[in-house]
């Protein structure tokens, strides 16, 4: 035991200080002085005491400018820098975004009065025209907000026949095709694998040229509403050719398929639009009608109606399908096929519709229906299998089908 250790005050302490005792309390000399200990004030609390040293550099020292002004006879002392480290970051932070925001290039808008203002035109005021759109060939109406000229928004027209004011997203961007920097601005002609920027009037001179020496002219273009594709057939006529050769596109392979499929069927090149509102019973095979079908906006709104509760019914969906479509994901009862067998599970459906004693066609229709069942006989033979499932189940499926508004997609 060391000299400078007085017994009686060890004693004492092992009475007091054992593991149950209570924590000293703040005012008791034991806990020692106090340097620094936050209660309910902020994170950077200003420091008691410094301990002048040789370690020690003070802002003074490196900045004496930032000194503060001292009384005569006032014992010398650091100086607190006037701005703690919250808002030091602050500041520069908004001096960082100032100086981002100063960098970038704006184009100069400069607002100049009209000259001979057009008669149906106010600036300030927003002009709006109903048209159609030209994104896809499901010709949904739009109506186009403009202001002093220019189309600042689309939007879906209301009580239009097709999408009753609703608009896809493709609609919505048309916009895009005016004003977006990277935008074709301009004829380009193709040379090997380059495109070489040229002026409209080099455009006309290689076109005038070349026309005037043949017959042999064909324009391809998208489909079109109103009366573009008329223009265009007497071009062609007017220049020796004849209008059969304007060949119209659409993005869509599936809307060509279908129109040419009703010219086989009926004669005539149509693209048809299901009643699904009135649809009972919708059986899709293969088809994800609500996310790559012909009119989206209107194959969805149709749906939407058709499939919701009414007076507690409605419509009953049946989907057969490879992979998990939107579509699919939305029926009532979904049938998992192999891939590449939706002409399989098409055959069967229609065989079981046709022994059914329910069903009601004319002896022509039945007999060009038998023929292509025949003709299809190698498919259909081992279908059963090759999807996983009976006979029974397609059967019974037909004859729900009969017994009320169905409609297959």
């Amino acid at each position: 035991m060391s000299k400078d250790v007085d017994p009686t005050t060890i004693e004492s302490r092992q009475d007091i200080e054992t593991p149950f005792a209570d924590v000293p309390a703040a005012d008791d000399p034991r806990r020692g002085k106090e340097v620094w200990a936050p209660v309910d004030g902020p994170f950077e609390v200003p420091v008691k005491e410094i301990v002048p040293g040789h370690l020690y550099v003070g802002a003074e020292e490196r900045l004496p400018e930032l000194e503060e002004a001292k009384e005569e006879g006032e014992k010398k002392s650091l100086a607190k820098f006037p701005v703690d480290r919250r808002d030091f970051m602050k500041l520069f932070s908004a001096s960082s975004i100032a100086a981002t925001a100063a960098c970038v290039q704006r184009p100069v808008e400069m607002a100049l009065p009209y000259v001979q203002q057009p008669i149906d035109s106010f600036p300030g005021e927003a002009v709006h025209y109903a048209t159609t759109c030209g994104e896809c060939a499901a010709g949904c109406g739009i109506m186009v907000k403009t202001r002093e000229g220019r189309p600042t928004k689309v939007e879906g027209l209301p009580d239009h026949p097709i999408n009753n004011g609703r608009l896809c997203a493709t609609g919505q961007s048309a916009i895009q095709g005016l004003f977006h920097p990277e935008r074709m601005s301009g004829p380009k002609i193709r040379f090997a694998n380059s495109k070489e920027a040229v002026s409209w009037e080099d455009v006309y001179k290689r076109l005038g040229g070349t026309l005037s020496n043949t017959q042999k002219i064909g324009i391809y273009t998208p489909g079109s509403t109103g009366h573009r594709n008329e223009f265009l057939e007497q071009f062609l006529e007017r220049f020796g050719s004849t209008k059969e050769r304007l060949y119209t596109h659409d993005s869509n392979t599936l809307g060509e398929s279908i129109v040419a499929a009703h010219k086989i069927a009926y004669g005539v090149e149509a693209m048809p639009r299901p009643d699904l509102h009135s649809a009972k019973m919708i059986v899709g095979i293969g088809a994800d009608f609500l996310d790559l079908g012909t009119s989206l906006v209107f194959t969805t709104m149709e749906y939407s109606e058709s499939h919701k509760f009414k007076n507690g019914e409605k419509s009953r969906h049946v989907q057969f399908e490879a992979a998990m479509t939107l579509t699919g994901s939305k029926a009532d009862e979904r049938f998992v096929i192999p891939p590449g067998s939706e002409t399989v599970a098409t055959l069967l459906l229609v065989r079981a519709l046709l022994e059914n004693a329910s069903s009601k066609s004319s002896a022509t229709a039945r007999s060009a229906i038998k023929q292509v069942l025949d003709q299809k006989s190698d498919i259909i033979s081992g279908g059963y299998d090759r999807l996983g499932m009976t006979r029974e189940s397609f059967d019974k499926l037909a004859g729900d089908m009969l017994a009320t508004d169905s409609v297959v997609m």
